[in-house]
């Protein structure tokens, strides 16, 4: 019974880890955080990298970075943060296992001084210490230009919360297919 209740849920997180092509390993680092882990941000060091296919362009000045924090006994947080374009490049990004890697256009950004101030006044009040409570994050960054007659675009996007941390990865070669209408 008790191994029943430990192989359950670890199924469970895999197969919700592959089928949101979040890999197993950035859930457990943004787990490992910790309860004051937000406490220790610094929000002049974060740091977001989104790369997508060829043909395609992000719109930077809608592009924002959400944080939310749920408390079991209390009301969820969420924060809207504006990223802004650090440099333009392009990348060397797997698409997949047993798939060759391939440079695609990718775009370092940082939270806006205005976002940087704001996470920063909120930091003590969305780290809570309550148990159970769960942060996520979140980036949406809308298309500014895409190819004529797209039915795909893969799409990566990682995470770093300090200048001497390791990239966490959000989503790994995560394909979006528009229906025909799009």
């Amino acid at each position: 019974m008790a191994l029943h209740r430990i192989v359950a849920p670890l199924t469970l997180l895999l197969l919700l880890a592959g089928c949101a092509s979040m890999p197993l390993s950035s859930m457990v680092q943004l787990a490992a955080m910790g309860r004051e882990g937000l406490e220790r941000v610094d929000p002049a060091q974060v740091r977001v990298r989104l790369s997508v296919s060829q043909g395609y362009e992000i719109d930077v000045s809608r592009a924002r970075l959400r944080l939310s924090v749920t408390a079991p006994r209390g009301a969820s947080r969420d924060v809207d943060l504006s990223l802004e374009l650090i440099e333009r490049s392009r990348l060397e990004r797997s698409n997949g296992l047993l798939r060759r890697a391939t440079l695609q256009p990718t775009y370092l950004l940082r939270l806006t001084p205005q976002s940087a101030a704001e996470l920063a006044a909120l930091r003590q009040s969305l780290a809570t210490r309550e148990r159970g409570t769960q942060r996520s994050f979140s980036v949406s960054a809308p298309f500014s230009s895409r190819p004529a007659q797209a039915t795909s675009v893969t799409l990566w996007a990682d995470l770093k919360l300090s200048a001497d941390g390791a990239w966490i990865a959000l989503l790994d070669a995560a394909e979006l297919r528009f229906n025909s209408r799009s």
